[in-house]
């Protein structure tokens, strides 16, 4: 029987597991309810719903600008994703993307009798209760979003990404074929342990600084000091209890891949199961090296589901369009138009002193929204495919 995996797709990226969030201080969020954003077939999706599918992605994304800042010291959201194409501008279409997507194929799970399965019914709840405990009080405000428009679209989650692993399961693919194509000789890993000390420094320009050849003394004899025990077979995570200047490294590797350098390689290969070197130096310092696994199948495995995946995806992506094609899709511009990634549902730079003194209790107070009186924001929508 087929495995069962997950299409590789933003569509699932999103989980429902998050940690907490700095809510922003703007308000305004009661009217999204009222800002009709887009209409998939007889489906109408307000700006207050938006916002869950908004916060997710800005959620995600803004952990890349905080290490992108920190290392280039730019905005990771006006990167050039693509050609002409910013970061920002790219996770705007993804965003609407995914929710017509769901809104879709969640229209085909209701038309083909999915509901909340008694299990999905058990922790919907809880799911809830983790996304409202990560979202502020500002956020809320601002959004427009309530315990009942987050129970709303987490269960429609739920069903539709059910709906689309059978879709999944259902397609015609040849496991064996596929992973005939991969070469497990090729993908042969070999899974090593490591005590390791460095030969170099870093000075204040972050410039590598070699040690003097007293230092490099200095370093060997203290692998030397513990060499018996490793030969011996002591845990190597024991050995460097208390070493300080010692670190255990667990070294991982396909040859030609790049995972460590080709001294490492050349010294590792080599070795049975459970062999132990002397100690050894290369260009970043010297090691102990002890082979735990001289033919693991584990990048072999990963890299036939990885394939297997792929045509799943693709065949999703076939099956996803011809259904598509189905639905009259409509953006409403003068809604959509006034979103700016990065900048709706994250706190800004000088909100932030304002924004400390909030609450980060969870909101279970429900916001009713009459959704029949956006009829009025309609008339500038224009058609989306």
């Amino acid at each position: 029987m087929k495995k069962i995996k997950k299409i590789i797709s933003t569509l699932l990226i999103f989980t429902l597991a998050l940690t907490l969030v700095t809510g922003c201080s703007k308000s305004g969020g009661s009217e999204n309810s009222k800002k009709l954003t887009v209409t998939v077939g007889d489906s109408k999706v307000y700006l207050d719903e938006m916002m869950y599918y908004i916060f997710m992605n800005e959620y995600q994304l803004d952990q890349y600008d905080q290490m992108y800042k920190a290392y280039m010291g730019t905005s990771y959201w006006d990167m050039e994703y693509s050609e002409g194409v910013t970061m920002r501008e790219f996770a705007k279409t993804s965003t609407m993307d995914m929710v017509v997507q769901y809104e879709i194929l969640y229209a085909e799970a209701k038309k083909a009798g999915y509901e909340l399965t008694a299990e999905e019914k058990e922790t919907l709840p809880t799911n809830v209760e983790q996304f409202m405990s990560a979202i502020t009080e500002e956020q809320l405000e601002k959004t427009g979003l309530t315990k009942e428009i987050v129970e709303d679209v987490v269960e429609k989650l739920m069903v539709t990404s059910r709906y689309i692993q059978d879709m999944i399961d259902k397609f015609e693919i040849d496991d064996a074929a596929i992973t005939a194509t991969v070469d497990k000789d090729e993908l042969k890993q070999y899974n090593t342990q490591a005590l390791f000390v460095e030969t170099s420094t870093i000075d204040e320009e972050g410039k590598t600084v070699a040690f003097s050849d007293k230092e490099k003394a200095d370093a060997k004899k203290k692998l030397d000091t513990v060499l018996e025990k490793a030969k011996a077979g002591d845990e190597f995570d024991k050995i460097v209890e208390g070493q300080e200047e010692i670190q255990k490294q667990d070294n991982n590797f396909v040859i030609g891949q790049g995972a460590v350098s080709e001294e490492y390689e050349k010294l590792a290969k080599g070795l049975k199961n459970d062999e132990v070197t002397d100690v050894v130096e290369t260009a970043d310092g010297y090691y102990i090296i002890k082979m735990v696994n001289n033919n693991s199948d584990e990048s072999y495995k990963a890299e036939v589901d990885k394939k297997i995946s792929e045509e799943e995806q693709k065949q999703f992506e076939a099956e996803y369009a011809k259904i598509k094609e189905t639905y009259k899709v409509t953006i409403n511009d003068e809604v959509w138009n006034e979103i700016v990634m990065g900048e709706t549902t994250l706190i800004q730079a000088e909100d932030t002193s304002a924004a400390e003194g909030t609450t980060e209790e969870s909101s279970d107070a429900a916001q009713d929204s009459d959704s029949e009186s956006a009829d009025d924001t309609e008339a500038d929508e224009t058609e989306a495919k």
